[in-house]
């Protein structure tokens, strides 16, 4: 099970580490269209550490004062500080929240939690979706088996859930997804998919080699051989969701897919947008140790080891790496291309292969873990598009393509 998977790619990554040390999570946030607690989550995952000063006796009073009714993100902001210095300093003076919410809130969440998203419930209280589920489990678990549904009920689920996602069934019976796959597996219910767990044996074809590249890029794995964990996923914004729905497609259908709705926030008085999130997590164990044969690791991030395909994909798999973490910009009318990775060895790999094409690349090196591969050179461009391009209904995603396409047909 994956448990520090971040949501932060890998610019917003070193854009944290960059800042941290200068700015409160509240302008990280706003900056990168996060909530302040959703930055001070990923730091803590990543383990990025905001610098500690130390803290007066008027910054303990403070805190002694505030922690139980304030939230301790606004709290650290306040002190200029990190949320675990604050947390430890309530824990020595033996400060604890007081509890998040009243009766009647209570009763909300024990009248709706099967009708309603964790997500839902946290927009009508006006907490966060974390603290609404965990109420749940604390309020709610003991009375899952009191809710009795009806015949008609138990049969639709029965009729239904083998082949309609759980989360439409809910819709349609007026409960959440987590309920209807509670008692599906009380009743013995078992999705049916068959999985194309040899899809990526051999990288033999260019979509083969463009979903590697992404992967690369912008997919992860777990593994765990002592428990049998296997798992492989990806996420995307919405608006690119046709190649999540492709990836499923190949890989036999019917895999997990999940959706998170983009939404606005006001933070610091600043109205930020999130876009919607899509996501696929695939259960395999072949098909992670054969992505891990191709050189996609754990934390991958964090390696210096990196695919390689045939000459004859290389552009394909190069075109799924850009798609992922790569970006074409325009400035003062030129168009450039640019891919940024926290190892400078892929990239090297990567100019040494464009180079063998006649492709000129340059690599910047913004600090120790940022490293850029650009092109910018108008010739090499042209060649470049046009070779990432060359087949008409090659897999892309559109929104990069249609920046780059003026490229096409061009002579070099």
């Amino acid at each position: 099970m994956r448990t520090n998977k971040t949501i932060l790619s890998e610019d917003e990554i070193c854009y944290v580490k960059e800042h941290i040390g200068s700015e409160k999570y509240c302008d990280i946030a706003s900056h990168l269209g996060y909530t302040s607690q959703q930055i001070a989550n990923e730091c803590r995952k990543l383990k990025i550490h905001k610098p500690v000063r130390r803290l007066s006796d008027e910054d303990v009073q403070v805190i002694i004062e505030n922690y139980t009714n304030t939230n301790t993100v606004e709290l650290a902001d306040q002190l200029d500080t990190s949320v675990d210095a604050v947390a430890r300093i309530a824990s020595l003076y033996g400060v604890k929240k007081s509890s998040w919410y009243t009766d009647e809130q209570k009763s909300f969440i024990i009248d709706n939690y099967t009708k309603l998203s964790a997500k839902e419930i946290a927009k009508v209280i006006g907490t966060d979706t974390r603290r609404i589920q965990q109420a749940i489990n604390k309020l709610c678990k003991p009375r899952i088996n009191e809710k009795i549904l009806t015949d008609d009920e138990i049969q639709f689920i029965k009729d239904n859930y083998t082949i309609m996602p759980a989360t439409e069934i809910g819709k349609i019976l007026g409960y959440n997804k987590n309920f209807i796959i509670y008692k599906a597996n009380k009743l013995g219910l078992r999705k049916k998919r068959k999985i194309n767990s040899s899809y990526f044996k051999d990288i033999d074809t260019p979509e083969k080699a463009y979903f590697l590249g992404f992967i690369f890029a912008d997919g992860w794995i777990c593994h765990n051989s002592t428990n049998g964990t296997y798992e492989f996923g990806m996420q995307l914004q919405s608006g690119d969701n046709y190649i999540i729905d492709r990836l499923d497609e190949v890989l036999g259908g019917g895999n997990y897919r999940s959706h998170i709705d983009s939404e606005d926030t006001l933070i610091c008085g600043k109205m930020c947008h999130s876009n919607g999130i899509d996501g696929i997590r695939v259960f395999s164990k072949e098909i992670v140790e054969d992505l891990m044969s191709h050189g996609i690791e754990f934390n991958k991030s964090q390696k210096d080891t990196y695919p390689i395909v045939d000459d004859s994909l290389f552009f394909d798999f190069l075109r799924g790496y850009i798609d992922g973490d790569g970006c074409y910009y325009i400035d003062n009318g030129q168009t450039y291309m640019h891919i940024t990775c926290a190892s400078k060895i892929p990239l090297l790999y990567l100019q040494e292969k464009l180079k063998s094409f006649d492709i000129e690349t340059r690599i910047y090196s913004e600090n120790k873990r940022k490293h850029r591969l650009m092109c910018i050179n108008g010739k090499a461009m042209h060649k470049l598009i046009n070779s990432l391009y060359k087949d008409k209904d090659c897999i892309c995603l559109t929104r990069k393509y249609e920046r780059i396409k003026h490229f096409l047909s061009l002579a070099a």
